[in-house]
């Protein structure tokens, strides 16, 4: 898609993320209405690991249209993932654990791009950069899939005991 002015590629660049935006909705919708919010962040990572991997074949209108799916899965997954902590960790530490999980997720930030240019260096293309965020995508739909979802035995407990004492 060569031969497009900076103001035109710009123009382009706003594409996925509109479409993001409406998708995020109707994965927020979904997941009210389909409660098990774990599938719901893993099929959106999957999804996003799809078009990472798919970008890197076919021409360039084919990987554009990719990217937009990994627009659509990364965002999505993105909101459907923060109410996951608060819904089984107790709130004495829900706080503590989500500022936990957002400084390790900001440290992807330094790294993601550090990593990228450095597959990208030694394999020659962006291939390797875009194939390592969707293998990792991949790890985080597993992992987010097979999380707890109800809060702990020990969780309830110790909310119904000091309930009783006051």
């Amino acid at each position: 898609m060569g031969g497009l002015t900076d103001f035109q590629v710009g123009l382009y660049n706003t594409i996925p993320w509109m479409i993001a935006i409406v998708a995020m909705y109707c994965f927020a919708l979904l997941s009210a209405r389909w409660r098990f919010q774990q599938a719901w962040v893993a099929v959106a990572l999957v999804i996003a690991a799809c078009g990472l991997f798919t970008s890197t074949t076919g021409n360039a209108v084919f990987s554009f249209v990719a990217i937009c799916f990994s627009a659509i899965g990364f965002k999505a997954a993105a909101s459907l993932f923060w109410p996951i902590p608060q819904g089984y960790l107790d709130a004495r530490v829900a706080a503590g654990v989500i500022a936990l999980i957002n400084s390790v997720g900001n440290l992807g930030g330094f790294f993601a791009p550090a990593t990228f240019g450095y597959l990208q260096q030694h394999t020659g293309s962006v291939s390797g950069g875009l194939y390592g965020l969707g293998v990792a995508s991949l790890i985080g739909a597993v992992a987010v899939f097979f999380t707890r979802s109800r809060r702990s035995e020990f969780a309830l407990n110790d909310r119904v005991s000091q309930r009783s004492a006051h």
